[in-house]
């Protein structure tokens, strides 16, 4: 199959995982041997014990270097130990005299998650953390509102661990502030295996066993992120977890502004600026809010060029025809960013954990736990989207950056599969019970628009998904509104082929009736083009006859989703 031989054919991806792989697994060997009542220094081997180990190389070398200045790592590794021995005394009391050390390892890469970046610690009796370091921490970016999600995180996960079975770290101490070690922090649980990207990509395995891990982790996923079902909510925002269990009632979220800020640096030149001010949103009181939030703020950028705002409009005009539910109980948990570096699997594809849920919101349902994995749906966003058969590397190989279109639409409907099935678990019933096969049904729907649902909050969201995805979405609805044109057009041909002149007509009234029908080229010279679209819309003088014509097949293009052709 095309999409297999795509997958032997993808590079490997540089390596972030912790495993024993590391320049550090000779050290890690002799880390086993040492005894609980020992307490030695983890020095790091090299070549020539009298010369000291090179500094570390990072592939974001100026973000670690501005959070390794203030980071205390001294303290920070007593305050690990200290921790530790805590709890090696309530679980062991008669052995009160265990000494432990710990070492942070920044001799190795990190993994870099969307909000944060994780070393491991390892302990001298060969026992591993993870110590997660918000990127968000330094002084200058930090505030109350990041303060609030990394206080509420060990709540989250402790909630999801005794209240699903979604494979979450245990946290074992966390810090919000900067007054112990510099920087905010928190301990957790080591996760065995690797990033999600790193397995779903690999290259050193056949294809089938490639396939047979890709099949298992989009099992698991399901089976995982359906279990958010349980809490619902009549507003959308941030939700934090004050007491044990206890969810906060939905909260104005921060955002990013993510219209970029320019700031010249030399003539003729420009450059993003490193950060971008932020602006509150929420709590929304409806779907339909939740969506066109980002939209009226973003309207509001200075100097907004015209395609700019044409493309804003356009997503707004077809998030209103989509006739937004009001009602109870509308939205949901999910995960803030379901994507494939804040997943943890092992090389069988089994799923170890799920990290990084500080940010976690409740969200429309069309957006919620049944909708689709990012990863599956980057096609659907030309920004993000990088498949590119034709690119090659420095060796000669094919440079897949993403599957193709074919493979994840095949694989989206593996995972709709799966959402069917777990769907019909969690509701008790395997069987034809028509309840829960009615029930079932309208979750496959909800995964399905997930797809255009997703697309279209990247688009409001992003100013540089904007005008790829209105583009995307414009380019099908041209295609359907030709179709349904040239169908109209075939059917007005054959009513006036099979027209008889009435008894007081002629024949050559009859001819002049089939001429004004025939005339091959109308619909082709009324095509609708996306740049006219966006600049009439942005000055408010599209035609009605037009709009209505954009309205009917982005309708028939909905219909097509539901449908599974996407």
């Amino acid at each position: 199959m095309k999409f297999l031989l795509e997958i032997m054919q993808k590079n490997a991806r540089e390596s972030t995982t912790f495993q024993d792989d590391s320049p550090t697994a000779e050290r890690r060997e002799e880390l086993d041997l040492l005894t609980d009542n020992q307490s030695q220094e983890l020095d790091l081997p090299t070549d020539n014990p009298s010369e000291e180990p090179d500094s570390p190389t990072y592939d974001r070398p100026e973000e670690l270097a501005e959070i390794l200045e203030v980071l205390d790592q001294e303290a920070l590794s007593k305050f690990a130990v200290e921790t530790r021995q805590k709890q090696m005394l309530a679980s062991l009391p008669s052995n009160p005299s265990c000494s432990i050390s710990a070492k942070i390892c920044l001799d190795v890469e990190p993994m870099f998650g969307t909000f944060n970046i994780l070393f491991p610690i390892v302990f001298n009796d060969g026992t591993k953390w993870l110590l997660r370091l918000p990127r968000t921490g330094t002084a200058d970016d930090y505030d109350i509102s990041h303060a609030a999600e990394v206080e509420s995180e060990p709540e989250i996960l402790k909630m999801l661990r005794q209240e699903t079975g979604i494979p979450v770290p245990e946290v074992y101490a966390s810090e919000t502030g900067h007054d112990k070690v510099g920087y905010p922090f928190v301990l957790m649980e080591y996760l065995e295996g690797d990033v999600l990207q790193n397995v779903w990509f690999s290259i050193e395995v056949t294809p089938s066993t490639l396939q047979e891990r890709r099949l298992r982790i989009l099992d698991e996923l399901a089976a995982a992120m359906i279990q958010l079902q349980k809490w619902t909510f009549d507003e959308g925002g941030l939700v934090l977890v004050d007491t044990p269990g206890k969810l906060e009632s939905p909260a104005a979220q921060s955002y990013e502004d993510l219209v970029p800020v320019w700031e010249p640096v030399e003539p003729g030149t420009k450059k993003q600026s490193p950060a971008n001010p932020s602006f509150e949103l929420g709590p929304f009181q409806n779907v339909e809010e939740y969506f066109t939030g980002h939209v009226s703020h973003r309207l509001q950028t200075p100097n907004l060029l015209i395609r700019q705002k044409g493309n804003l409009l356009l997503v707004k005009r077809m998030l209103a025809w989509l006739n937004l539910q009001h009602g109870a109980a509308q939205f949901e948990l999910a995960h803030p960013d379901f994507g494939t570096r804040n997943c943890m699997v092992c090389e069988d594809g089994h799923v170890t954990g799920i990290i990084d849920w500080d940010g976690l919101q409740a969200v429309p349902k069309i957006l919620g736990c049944l909708s689709y994995p990012e990863f599956l749906t980057r096609d659907w966003d030309p920004n993000q989207y990088d498949y590119d058969p034709n690119e090659t590397e420095s060796d000669g190989l094919p440079s897949i950056a993403d599957d193709s279109p074919e493979t994840l639409k095949f694989y989206r409907d593996i995972y709709l599969s799966n959402i069917e099935k777990h769907l019909a678990k969690w509701h008790g019933v395997e069987g034809n019970d028509a309840n829960v096969t009615e029930l079932v049904s309208a979750g496959a729907t909800t995964t399905r628009r997930s797809l255009i649902f997703g697309a279209l909050y990247s688009a409001v969201r992003d100013p540089c998904s904007t005008s790829g995805v209105a583009r995307k979405i414009f380019n099908e609805i041209s295609k359907i509104d030709q179709e349904l044109r040239q169908q109209a057009s075939a059917a007005d041909t054959n009513d006036m082929g099979s027209f008889q002149a009435p008894p007081n007509g002629t024949m050559e009234e009859h001819d002049e009736v089939v001429n004004d029908t025939d005339d091959e080229d109308d619909f082709e010279s009324d095509q609708l083009y996306f740049y006219n679209i966006i600049t009439d819309i942005a000055a408010g003088e599209l035609d009605p006859e037009v709009e209505a014509r954009i309205k009917g097949a982005f309708e028939q293009f909905m219909a097509r989703v539901d449908e599974g052709v996407y």
